[in-house]
């Protein structure tokens, strides 16, 4: 009884310790009272309180783990935790602990508030939208989620509903010197649409059978927060033109306004059913999907529908597309095989098909699937792009960009094969073609982040950094993007910033922590700094989630040559070969391997099949004069060294390995004097490693000697 008593006034004394802002105080008797009665949870979650009050995150998140373990479904811990991660700049990592708050049910306080807001930071304002409408219910004096609502209405054009969520917000006291701008310029938007609105009706009235009138007009009355006068004009134009796909996609969106989202599927079917080839309205599905219900009801609702004798192409293909995205193949597949017996010479059947065939490892299949689309419709420059893609994917470069350039013939501003054939460029270890690829694909859509960052790849192999730094923070100007942040890490690591790099390459892994490679890149920077035992914990991370991974086992086993394991080195690497035969760093990595072991000619014939793989990787054909020098084969060292120098003529390594040439060679005139004196200054200002820049200084100070001796060590 008495030690209930001193842990009851420890924790009266904590609480009013915190009151007076005396953190330290507060967590001391907390934690007096917890040795106590350690499996006290409402102790522990007081001191993580403290600690995110002292914005002690680490200690927070271990004292929220601890209650988890024991109580998994404890909805105010995940709460709290999704405070911390959010804290942390995590949001990802925090919207999954607020969602498992509310899905046990903990519904209490600003919990909805933080969904909302936390699902509008990773761009999903639909889930946004969703939250801030629960968190007024049950808070409604709240300023925050009024200021979401005004944010997400005027994305979508509203800019009237806008203006009245931004002036609840100031109202309810939210930051006056923030809102203010945004709702006047919400009001000037208004003024200005209700201004055109009188004379755009009176012109729709002089021009009934125009289609683009009554378009604009709708757009200006949903500007206006007229969404029923919308529907009335998008529909009379609809009746006008009942084959118009765009009039049908406005309308879609209209009902969907106005939540009447059953009716704005149907709406949407409509048009897709019209223009079938276009699926520029599938990101209006998505989202009606996400607010009406999942994509698996959606295909449900289809099933029942088909069953019900509505068999027509497009509701098939509306199937297709839903399991698509689940992704269950296989039933994707299975309806697809489905509508082809019927609708053989669709080729839009015939092309999702294909897609579908690729995402299972088909590649083969999902080739044939596509030819038979092109010969339905050869002039295609969707099907065009995703016949390139199947080429590309097989190997088959060469036909790849032949599909991609007869894509481009039909529609020059296509974005995507201009992409695809930078890519193309990249693998051949064609930088500059890739780089203005890369370009002209950003023209045609500069907002196309996997472009932007093949641009930044290509320029970092250029060694333009500065240009790759700018393309990746023009990335994370728009979106947090994990592969945007491995090139920032990149270009971090090559100009030396380590504390830079470590921080972007962990920003990756936050972002997409199921993404297998973001680990590969953090255990090569790792493993490149003598860290081994946390590049080995990051390569095996890596390997979890891809276990037929060759890339992996390839730098692992990298990692495990530079600390002296040479022979587990080599069992990983030649399971690395194995698995991926055409894998050039793999046999890249085999040749060092073995050069280790002193197997010089194993050596040599796995250099020489990395260099068959990637003629233009220098550093292979580098390696490979080293062999040629350990076994006194020095002309062809020296030829190895300037194949690479013609490749990278930065490249310091191979600069120093033929100028060392010049002294190990016994006799003749395979390197002169001269150009060994020029390969020497050259690499002093490549290389990096102070080691070699001392040898160097060495080797200067002997050259610029007259008669300077030779001699047989390096």
């Amino acid at each position: 009884m008495r030690e209930k008593e001193k842990i009851g006034q420890w924790i009266e004394q904590a609480t009013q310790a915190v009151a007076a802002g005396d953190l330290i105080s507060a967590l001391r008797l907390l934690h007096r009272a917890h040795r106590v009665t350690p499996a006290d949870r409402d102790l522990l979650l007081a001191i993580a309180h403290v600690y995110v009050r002292m914005e002690n995150h680490a200690l927070a998140e271990d004292a929220l783990e601890r209650i988890l373990k024991r109580a998994p479904e404890d909805g105010e811990c995940w709460k709290l935790l999704g405070q911390v991660e959010k804290e942390q700049g995590r949001p990802y990592r925090a919207l999954e602990a607020y969602q498992k708050a509310w899905d046990l049910g903990y519904h209490a306080g600003d919990a909805a508030a933080e969904l909302a807001t936390t699902y509008a930071s990773v761009g999903n304002g639909a889930a946004a939208e969703r939250f801030a409408h629960f968190a007024l219910r049950n808070k409604p004096k709240q300023w925050e989620p009024h200021r979401l609502l005004a944010d997400q209405f005027l994305e979508r054009g509203r800019v009237s509903d806008a203006a009245d969520e931004y002036q609840k917000a100031i109202d309810l006291g939210g930051p006056f010197e923030d809102l203010n701008p945004l709702h006047e310029r919400a009001r000037e938007e208004v003024e200005e649409s209700r201004s055109m609105l009188e004379q755009m009706q009176a012109q729709v009235a002089e021009k009934p059978a125009d289609k683009e009138l009554p378009m604009q007009l709708c757009i200006q009355q949903v500007r206006c927060g007229d969404m029923e006068g919308a529907l009335d004009t998008v529909t009379k134009a609809a009746g006008r033109h009942p084959n118009d796909a765009r009039l049908a996609e406005l309308r879609s969106r209209v009902l969907f306004e106005l939540e009447r989202y059953e009716e704005s599927i149907e709406e949407f079917q409509r048009a897709s059913h019209w223009e079938p080839k276009e699926y520029w309205l599938d990101e209006l599905l998505q989202r009606v999907e996400r607010r009406a219900g999942t994509v698996e009801e959606r295909s449900a609702e289809y099933k029942r529908r088909l069953a019900k004798g509505q068999p027509e192409v497009w509701r098939f293909l509306n199937l297709a597309l839903a399991l698509y995205r689940e992704p269950k193949f296989e039933e994707t597949k299975a309806v697809l095989e489905q509508a082809l017996i019927r609708w053989k010479d669709n080729g839009d059947l015939h092309k999702l098909l294909g897609d579908t065939l690729d995402a299972m490892g088909k590649g083969e299949e999902s080739l044939a699937a596509y030819q038979r689309a092109l010969s339905l419709d050869n002039e295609n420059a969707d099907f065009l792009n995703s016949l390139g893609n199947a080429y590309f994917r097989l190997g088959k470069h060469e036909e790849a960009r032949q599909a991609y350039r007869k894509a481009l013939t039909l529609n020059p501003s296509f974005d995507w094969p201009h992409h695809n054939l930078s890519l193309i460029h990249l693998e051949r270890g064609d930088n500059e073609p890739a780089v203005r690829e890369a370009r002209m694909a950003l023209e045609a859509n500069p907002h196309y982040v996997s472009a932007r960052n093949t641009l930044a790849v290509a320029l970092l192999r250029l060694r333009r950094f500065d240009e790759c730094e700018r393309e990746c923070l023009r990335i994370l100007e728009e979106e947090d993007d994990d592969a945007a942040y491995v090139n920032l890490a990149n270009v971090y690591d090559e100009k030396g910033e380590d504390t830079k790099a470590e921080e972007s390459y962990k920003k990756a892994i936050e972002l997409n922590p199921d993404h297998p490679a973001n680990y590969q890149e953090y255990g090569i920077f790792l493993s490149r700094r003598g860290r081994h035992r946390e590049a080995q914990k990051a390569f095996s991370r890596a390997l979890r989630l891809e276990p037929k991974s060759a890339s992996v086992r390839s730098y692992m086993g990298i990692d495990l040559l530079d600390q002296g394991k040479v022979t587990s080195a080599l069992k990983l690497l030649e399971k690395a070969v194995k698995l991926d035969p055409m894998l050039s760093v793999a046999w890249h990595n085999l040749g060092l391997a073995h050069l280790r072991a002193k197997q010089h000619e194993h050596a040599l014939a796995a250099y020489k099949r990395a260099a068959e793989l990637d003629a233009s990787f220098a550093p292979t054909l580098n390696d490979m004069g080293c062999v040629f020098e350990e076994l006194e084969r020095w002309d062809e060292a020296a030829l190895a060294y300037r194949k690479a120098l013609s490749i990278d003529a930065n490249d310091g390594i191979a600069l120093q390995n033929l100028a060392n040439l010049y002294f190990r060679k016994p006799t003749g005139t395979l390197v002169t004097k001269q150009e060994a004196l020029d390969c020497l200054q050259r690499s002093l200002v490549t290389v990096r490693d102070v080691r070699r820049l001392k040898w160097a200084l060495r080797r200067l100070d002997r050259l610029k000697a007259e008669d300077a001796p030779r001699d047989t060590g390096s």
